[in-house]
């Protein structure tokens, strides 16, 4: 969730087009990386009908405003259900025992988040080093 959304999209208005694009091809540089990361960290149940499946789901998708992106796993069940969140957070069977979670997803983000911001504010300070 972003704080002060408004000021945020304000800010980003004013930004030139030049640093915006600068931006962008850093933004999804990063979530085709976090994508593959997280790849990399998703279990795969080689009973499922389709082993590999939740590994197979997770990729990036344009965000709802201007340089966002979204990473997801929306791997469904036969029955439709998207479960990723029930593997990263563990869940209850039909018969009440507790299946424990295999976090995979965000202790992935959580780790590359520092070096995400870094370079993108590199990125930023480069495009407008740039303009001048």
């Amino acid at each position: 969730m972003v704080r002060n959304l408004g000021t945020v999209l304000q800010r980003i208005a004013r930004v030139p087009t030049a640093v915006k694009r600068a931006l962008e091809s850093q933004l999804d540089k990063e979530a085709d990386d976090l994508v593959s990361a997280i790849k990399a960290n998703a279990p795969v149940a080689p009973q499922d009908s389709t082993p590999g499946q939740l590994r197979n789901s997770v990729h990036k998708e344009p965000g709802r405003r201007e340089l966002m992106r979204r990473v997801i796993a929306d791997a469904k069940d036969k029955d439709g259900h998207v479960y990723a969140s029930n593997v990263e957070h563990g869940h209850r069977t039909e018969s009440g025992s507790h299946v424990a979670g295999v976090p995979f997803f965000f202790p992935t983000y959580r780790a590359r988040r520092a070096g995400i911001r870094r370079r993108m504010s590199k990125a930023a300070r480069d495009a407008i080093k740039a303009l001048t």
